[in-house]
């Protein structure tokens, strides 16, 4: 399942797709050159088609230090503009063709349906914006989807466990949250 029509690989594979569907999303006016997406899923819960990822968006740049003797005299600096989940679900009619966010208080979003959504992942902010038939969602949280790994240690198994179970757990609270708004999905 593709969520994002230009596409053509899954989202959870494609890293020029994460900085594609990061900007598209309109949600980041930031200024980022780098966008990596990992831990993803998808899937599809009550119906409604998604997909998450642990993401984050970095501003990369260079500065000169004052020596004007040496031209490569130079540093690369970084800041972390984002880092959380990324949602993105398909909801049963199209909104608009270009991603706008939400001002305040909107019919289709309520204050306590963004409040849901912002407790099931423990966010601290939300930001969130529609496109045609999708609905994007950035959580800054510290939660994670959990990756499965290949390589599973024997000897530490219950904690995977455990720690996978947290990750499904919390994917289906927020997916719970979001099919709480019967107008959009």
């Amino acid at each position: 399942m593709v969520l994002w029509p230009h596409c053509t690989m899954p989202l959870a594979r494609s890293r020029s797709t994460s900085d594609e569907l990061a900007r598209r999303s309109g949600l980041f006016p930031e200024e980022w050159e780098s966008a990596s997406a990992h831990g993803s899923y998808e899937g599809s819960y009550q119906g409604i088609p998604f997909a998450m990822h642990n993401a984050s968006l970095i501003h990369v740049w260079e500065v000169r230090d004052p020596m004007p003797d040496d031209p490569h005299n130079t540093r690369t600096c970084s800041k972390t503009i984002f880092k959380g989940l990324f949602l993105v679900c398909r909801m049963r009619r199209p909104m608009a063709p270009e991603p706008f966010a939400l001002p305040g208080e909107f019919d289709l979003a309520p204050e306590s349906w963004k409040q849901q959504l912002q407790r099931a992942v423990d966010a601290r902010a939300l930001r969130i914006s529609f496109r045609g038939d999708l609905m994007f969602a950035a959580f800054d949280t510290d939660r994670k989807i959990m990756a499965v790994s290949k390589d599973i240690d024997p000897k530490i198994i219950d904690e995977y466990r455990r720690s996978f179970q947290d990750s499904v757990d919390m994917m289906k609270d927020l997916m719970e949250a979001v099919a709480q708004n019967t107008e959009l999905f």
